[in-house]
């Protein structure tokens, strides 16, 4: 076999698609020959769990490492396990057979500059939502069918890894928007607390996984703000000088691993600016808006280290989700509920 060497930053996906190409054969042809008996296309290869095959000439466990999502999602998350169905931060690919649901996003301007065109690693994380070299959001679907890219489906006649494997659409024509300045701000923030292992926050400086996690919990806290029965939280975000459009909630109610680039880009946005907020001021605004302790660890989930001060500024009070539900009522559904199953069914639709 002719060993092909990786680019910077590319995907193990990517790079056994292109090492397929090069032999003449298509993806499913090649990973039968290193992976025998095994249905590797139906898993999300990117992870690495599945191991590096031991006649694979030319590619050492190092350079395997590199092609995979695994030593990334070690930073970012303290309790990422092989098993998991969703990586905190890592776009999940949605595999059902050969097919994908997402989990793989594309700078058309990126890919139309490449010699060869292949995809990164950086475009299956969570936080990045935007090409900071050409300045445009990432795109995580074909413009003209609407699938999301799946070049392992590509075959020696559509052998670029440029077009739609579904519709044969070339990805390098077709046009992005802008990006958000803010969610581009927290993008390159994520980005070096990857690459330095720590990030500050306020005057604290705290470990990477550590400040994701600080991430995660203010996105959920804009989210609640941003769904009916929780004023004091949208109130307490006013209070910080952040408007009432910052806080939004997605109709889906889906994890932000699952969400399309825009939903997580207009969830980031409000993030970074959160962030930026001081922890004084954030606590004086939770108590004024009458948020209690209970209430903001039942919403926000675990709470980092980094934010004891605000939850022990909070009065303990009583928990939204140990309220006792009431008798058996045939009451019709909320208008959000309906949206939001909706919502679901067109998600599922898709396939």
């Amino acid at each position: 076999m002719q060993f092909i060497s990786r680019l910077p930053d590319e995907l193990l996906s990517s790079w056994l698609v292109r090492v397929a190409m090069k032999q003449g054969c298509d993806p499913l042809a090649l990973t039968s020959c290193f992976w025998p008996q095994r249905r590797v296309w139906a898993t999300d290869l990117d992870r690495g769990a599945i191991g590096r095959p031991h006649d694979c000439a030319g590619l050492s466990e190092s350079d395997f490492s590199e092609l995979t999502l695994a030593s990334i999602a070690s930073k970012v998350a303290y309790d990422t396990g092989p098993g998991e169905a969703v990586w905190p931060w890592i776009l999940a690919a949605g595999c059902r057979n050969r097919r994908r649901h997402g989990g793989l996003q594309f700078c058309p301007e990126c890919l139309a500059a490449d010699t060869w065109p292949y995809y990164r690693r950086c475009w299956r994380l969570a936080w990045h939502t935007s090409c900071l070299k050409h300045g445009c959001m990432l795109m995580d679907r074909c413009g003209v069918c609407g699938r999301t890219p799946e070049p392992h489906r590509l075959t020696l006649a559509n052998p670029n890894l440029a077009l739609c494997a579904t519709c044969g659409a070339d990805f390098r024509t077709q046009i992005s928007p802008l990006y958000d300045l803010q969610a581009a701000r927290f993008q390159l923030c994520a980005d070096q607390a990857v690459e330095h292992g720590e990030a500050r926050y306020g005057d604290t400086v705290v470990l990477t996984a550590e400040w994701f996690r600080l991430a995660r919990f203010l996105v959920a806290l804009l989210r609640a703000a941003g769904r009916a029965g929780h004023q004091c939280f949208s109130q307490m975000f006013e209070r910080v000088g952040m408007g009432q459009a910052s806080t939004w909630s997605p109709v889906t109610g889906l994890p932000l691993e699952l969400l399309p680039t825009y939903e997580r880009m207009a969830l980031l946005a409000p993030a970074y600016q959160v962030l930026n907020v001081e922890l004084d001021a954030l606590v004086d605004a939770a108590l004024s808006s009458g948020i209690t302790r209970n209430a903001l660890l039942s919403v926000g989930g675990h709470a980092p280290p980094c934010l004891n001060v605000l939850v022990s500024a909070l009065p303990q009070g009583t928990s939204i989700c140990s309220r006792k539900p009431s008798e058996k009522q045939c009451r019709p559904r909320s208008r959000v509920a309906v949206e939001r199953m909706v919502a679901r069914l067109k998600r599922k639709a898709r396939w």
